[in-house]
């Protein structure tokens, strides 16, 4: 059992390995000020706005129905 935690353990050291070093070798990264989420923000917009057309699928429409919780049938409060 210790064994394969050891193992399951190196192997995640491996993954981060690998994705620290892809991190590194992509360059350098945008800054996250005011205006990169002003553009963020708005290519939200445009995309809902696209979609807005469009119906959504039948498994998005589909509604849930929830069962309020029952009371106690015993007369007494649950949780005490």
């Amino acid at each position: 059992m210790a064994e394969a935690v050891l193992i399951l353990r190196e192997q995640d050291r491996e993954k981060l390995r690998v994705l620290l070093l892809e991190g590194m070798a992509s360059g350098p990264g945008r800054v996250a000020d005011a205006a990169y989420f002003d553009e963020l923000r708005a290519g939200i917009r445009r995309a809902a706005k696209s979609r807005a057309g469009t119906a959504a699928p039948a498994s998005a429409r589909r509604a849930v129905a929830v069962k309020a919780p029952s009371a106690p049938k015993s007369g007494r409060r649950s949780g005490r």
